[in-house]
């Protein structure tokens, strides 16, 4: 239960048709922020319903689940029933939030038990002092709509017409030509439309409020043991169907994890109210039946022939009021690939395992959790096993007990120390963030069969390069730092960077040795270490008052989480080759301090008086290679504000 305001996990959250597509990446979701969780399913004896749910990480303490029926109404406490407060035996009744992914049926004749299903969930909430509700909808609660301008995108704005709807049921039955799948699409239409509406009226009159998600039709890997009817749809298409049935009510797709990240979003920001349109991109039946045609000419995908959607005007980021959030969305692209690899890899967890060198360091922490969520085994390196600061915040994380495994790097041997680590990586190929020994861990790798590295490397070996022209951007696989130059200032962590990643390419091409590079900026972010590192303490400093003399270097910040997420990007796609640079934003040191000093200004921050960065072009989204693998980037104020959260939290300002 998260009082209202309390962002953080650790609450207490219900989830109903937590079985499902979405309600499953929802509950892994939740639990892997920390939350507990009460999910009701159809049957606790149906496995189906049930194994896939229990074996996530966290489900044995914090997953609690429940047949699909109303509970009474029962006090609870801060894990959902109601506590005492006092000892004067008062009673507290912290503001309750829920997310509704309410059971919407297909049939005519099913419509009012639909409706009622969710008068019933937000009834039962109320009666429990729930004052908040994310309710699930859908886009086809907003189309079609005949009175919507064909030359505007749809937005929260627009209501499906729901006589339009059951008119179009009647002149299907009467041609003839209604199949089941486009009888489902249309009442399932009709049936979240009055539902939403339903909901909405309740809202108003019992003072609930209620923040809805809508959104398109959801693909991407799942973790459901059955195919559900979106994704059924994409099967369909690639087995040689025709999806032209779905003319009057697609209107675009989604990732199913977008979905459960913006339904955190919205239960996370108590001011999040209305509905939310929820799309990658606003598109028409004949687009999208040609993108997944060209992706896969090998299957006999039928495309669309005639384009009758001319009342879809498309548009991209139509999920504004998402975006501002801070909820980012997966490319096409990449949510189908992840589809189909998830359909060959029977469940979407990978499962392999991987090798983390320097695991236990600021970036190496948040990549083992990442690598842990995602399924994988890892086994990490730390320099001492004896040393909990190394270890104890590694070994708290969600999987450790059962998939996370500890080696002690020995640095004057690093090579011999690590084939035990990296003997056994699935796939042949090695995660290697490390900073030291990096001649040694490849030479491990390729003694242990290892066939492809990922490299952690730096855009500290990109500059300072005097030679490369101030008015062009970097371009990652042409420019390098100048080591001559750096070490005349006696920057030396650079020259490392700069040459331990030299002498890496030069050994794999000696040694036929696959290698992608990753070159990130100034990280910064929030951080389970317990200690602060380099990049976090310029932060630090610069809160404290202290004045920065960065220009030699400085040319931009990177959220720790989005480092992570592309290293795992590159793991997981082999075509991914050559270096990587990894900024939210090429900027100056002046740019930097100024926008900290206007972001918080109760600290003595010194702002940059003279800008002696000539030598550096601005530039937004530099990282192109990597936004083209799908990598998005977070904003520069929610890095800030998370990464200060967490000096608060540590009592470090």
């Amino acid at each position: 239960m998260a009082p209202d305001g309390d962002g953080g996990g650790g609450g207490f959250v219900c989830v109903t048709g937590g079985s499902g597509f979405i309600g499953s990446w929802l509950v892994r979701l939740l639990l892997g922020r920390g939350y507990t969780v009460h999910a009701t399913v159809k049957n606790l004896h149906d496995e189906g319903e049930t194994k896939h749910l229990q074996a996530m990480d966290g489900a044995g303490a914090r997953l609690r689940l429940r047949p699909r029926r109303l509970p009474p109404r029962v006090p609870y406490d801060t894990g959902g029933r109601r506590s005492r407060g006092n000892d004067s035996g008062s009673i507290t009744t912290p503001v309750v939030r829920c997310i509704i992914n309410p059971i919407i049926v297909a049939r005519k004749e099913l419509l009012e038990p639909a409706v009622k299903g969710t008068l019933n969930v937000l009834r039962a909430a109320r009666d429990c002092g729930v004052g908040r509700v994310v309710l699930m909808s859908s886009q086809a609660a907003m189309v079609p709509n005949p009175n919507w301008p064909e030359d505007k995108v749809i937005d929260e704005d627009c209501w499906a017409d729901v006589e339009l709807l059951k008119k179009l049921q009647v002149d299907a039955i009467v041609q003839a030509c209604a199949n089941s799948c486009s009888e489902l699409q249309i009442w399932y239409s009709v049936s979240k439309t009055l539902a939403e509406k339903a909901a909405w009226d309740f809202a108003a009159t019992e003072g609930l409020q209620v923040a809805v998600l809508n959104p398109g039709m959801v693909l991407g890997p799942m973790l459901t043991p059955s195919v559900n009817v979106s994704l059924q749809l994409l099967l369909q298409l690639l087995r040689g169907e025709r999806l032209d049935h779905l003319d009057k009510i697609y209107v675009g797709c989604v990732d199913v994890r977008d979905v459960a990240d913006s339904l955190m979003m919205l239960y996370e920001n108590p001011a999040a109210q209305g509905r939310h349109l929820c799309i990658e991109s606003i598109e028409r039946l004949v687009d999208f039946t040609k993108k997944i045609a060209d992706l896969y000419p090998e299957y006999p995908v039928q495309r669309t022939l005639e384009d009758k959607q001319g009342w879809v005007a498309r548009g991209k980021d139509p999920s504004k009021k998402l975006i501002e959030l801070g909820s980012p969305f997966t490319p096409f692209d990449k949510t189908i690939r992840d589809t189909m690899d998830a359909a060959g890899d029977s469940g979407g967890a990978r499962g392999g395992l991987v090798c983390v060198t320097g695991g236990s360091g600021f970036i190496g922490s948040w990549l083992v959790r990442l690598l842990l969520d995602r399924g994988y085994t890892v086994h990490a390196t730390v320099k001492n096993l004896q040393d909990e600061g190394e270890t104890k915040h590694l070994q708290a994380l969600d999987g450790a007990g059962t998939r996370l495994r500890l080696f002690q790097m020995d640095l004057l041997d690093p090579a011999s120390s690590m084939r035990p680590a990296i003997d056994g990586a699935r796939g042949k190929e090695l995660l290697e963030p490390a900073l030291k020994g990096t001649l040694s861990v490849l030479r491990a790798a390729k003694d242990c069969g290892v066939g492809r590295v990922v490299l952690m490397s730096s855009k500290s070996a990109m500059l300072p390069n005097p030679a490369w022209p101030a008015d062009k951007a970097i371009v990652e696989d042409d420019c390098w730092a100048d080591v001559e130059l750096l070490k005349k200032r006696q920057l030396w962590y650079n020259v490392s960077k700069t040459l331990a990643e030299k002498a890496a390419w030069d050994f794999a091409e000696k040694e036929g040795l696959q290698l992608v590079v990753l070159n990130p900026g100034t990280t910064l972010g929030p951080f389970f270490t317990p200690s602060v590192n380099t990049s976090l303490n310029i932060l630090l400093q610069l809160l404290r008052g202290q004045e920065l003399e960065l220009d030699a270097v400085y040319t931009g910040w990177v959220d720790v989480r989005d480092v992570a997420q592309s290293a795992i990007v590159l793991y997981e796609n082999p075509s991914a080759q050559g270096r990587h640079l990894c900024l939210a934003a090429m900027e100056r040191l002046v740019d930097f301090t100024d926008k900290i000093a206007d972001m918080y200004p109760e600290f003595p921050v010194q702002r940059t008086k003279e800008d002696k960065q000539g030598w550096l072009m601005r530039a937004e989204d530099p990282s192109k290679k990597l936004i083209e693998l799908g990598v998005r980037f977070a904003p520069f104020g929610q890095t800030i504000r998370e990464t200060v959260d967490c000096f608060r939290s540590k009592g470090l300002i």
